[in-house]
């Protein structure tokens, strides 16, 4: 029997073997209830073995086991931000102050700011320019066709079975709204 390398959770920036492979544990997730075996999960999320497969979801059932131990402990986000602001209020040192704060902005991803003059701004800004890009581009599309000269389109023939079908299930909505 083949001997296979546990899982293991590894924080930072590393991105080896042991790094965590989120995409991959959501594809695993989304692909789980569609096959039938391991080999088509393997095919169907695009991982490289059967053992990765294994491995990620090991590392899945760890993570939900985390969240129910937090959950029956009574930790959540609230009792971990209470926690911070307890340490911010409580605390004499300015020091544990701003690394409390500035942990709580690097947890929103707030730790950079850009200046108002370098095209930083709020995200209702940002929003308007990306609405204002998206117009500008569909009046492009409006104004000038996408392919230019004449073409002509044949439908299929349907099959006979296909259209059989089609009128049984259009009998079937009929019935069932009358």
């Amino acid at each position: 029997m083949q001997k296979l390398k546990p899982a293991i959770f590894v924080g930072g920036v590393d991105r080896g073997y042991n790094s965590p492979k989120y995409l991959q544990q959501n594809l695993v997730l989304k692909m789980l209830p569609q096959a039938d075996s391991l080999d088509e999960l393997r095919r169907l999320t695009g991982i490289k073995s059967n053992a990765e497969v294994i491995r990620t979801i090991d590392k899945l059932v760890i993570r939900q086991e985390y969240h129910k131990a937090l959950a029956e402990n009574e930790l959540s986000l609230d009792y971990i931000v209470k926690g911070l602001k307890d340490i911010c209020d409580n605390s004499d040192s300015d020091k544990v102050k701003s690394n409390t704060l500035f942990g709580l902005l690097r947890s929103l991803g707030l730790e950079r700011y850009e200046a108002i003059e370098q095209g930083g701004g709020s995200w209702e800004e940002i929003m308007l320019k990306i609405i204002d890009k998206q117009e500008k581009v569909k009046e492009k599309s409006e104004s000038k066709p996408m392919i230019e000269g004449e073409y002509e389109v044949s439908q299929p023939d349907i099959p006979i079975e296909e259209a059989d079908r089609r009128k049984r299930n259009l009998e079937m909505e009929k019935s069932i709204y009358e």
